[in-house]
């Protein structure tokens, strides 16, 4: 690699021996692995996002982060913005490695609700995600930030991202992540009617299905969020679902 010196090759080469021994089923490994990276590429913080696929659609279902912690997680792990997730973009194949600085990722990233709602209140400006497989199956994304003022990733970054990113397949793919056994897909989700649900239940549903948000459905409905959250954890429990993504799914099922 042109980019690289002899030193820095060589600590890209240890830092991948590191990674294969990795079991990303494990928290402990997975902010390992963020460390890792960080030991590579400077950066604010990182974010392992482990994913379910829908019609090419991410759907969260684990995220890590290091430092531990992050704004509005428990929103993105339901799902509540999952409209600007780019169809397709997770089902590509190979090495993709993308940053904020490209320009249809960075003009979608800070149009995006969660660019306003969770990344700039943190002074987060700039990010470089790479697409993780698991036995050739999307498993999810690797993704350093930097904040507001600092610079952007460059080339060698991204060529460093790429380098690293098949070895941090090999480590997803060996524990048997990305494949019918993975631990963290979900069962089938039940047939859901209607007449499943209680009035209440049923105009969430439909107001999930015209792609509100929680507080908009509060808003709409006259209740606190909270309770919006109370009655979409009873629809997920009767749909056997985990997100609205997956409910929007199920519900616009001919």
């Amino acid at each position: 690699m042109r980019c690289l010196s002899n030193d820095e090759w060589e600590t890209v080469l240890d830092v991948a021996y590191k990674t294969i021994q990795l079991d990303l089923s494990l928290e402990s490994d997975r902010q390992q692995l963020i460390r890792f990276a960080k030991m590579l590429i400077h950066c604010h913080r990182g974010t392992i996002n482990e994913m379910s696929f829908i019609d090419g659609i991410a759907t969260p279902t684990r995220i890590s982060c290091l430092p531990s912690g992050i704004a509005g997680e428990e929103d993105f792990l339901n799902g509540n913005y999952f409209e600007d997730y780019p169809r397709g973009l997770y089902l590509k194949e190979g090495v993709f490695v993308y940053r904020d600085s490209d320009l249809i990722a960075g003009k979608s990233f800070r149009a995006s609700r969660m660019y306003r709602e969770i990344f700039e209140p943190q002074g987060i400006e700039h990010f470089l995600s790479t697409l993780i497989h698991a036995n050739g199956h999307p498993y999810g994304e690797l993704t350093l930030f930097r904040l507001k003022g600092q610079h952007p990733f460059s080339e060698k970054d991204c060529a460093i991202f790429s380098r690293l990113t098949p070895f941090i397949d090999f480590a997803a793919s060996k524990h048997g992540a990305g494949d019918d056994s993975h631990a963290n897909q979900p069962d089938d989700p039940i047939s859901l009617s209607k007449r499943d649900l209680t009035s209440r239940q049923a105009e969430v549903a439909e107001l999930v299905l015209r792609g509100k948000s929680n507080d908009e459905i509060a808003k709409n409905l006259n209740v606190t969020e909270s309770t919006v959250k109370k009655h979409l954890n009873a629809i997920y429990a009767k749909a056997n679902v985990k997100n609205r993504i997956m409910l929007y799914h199920l519900l616009k099922r001919p």
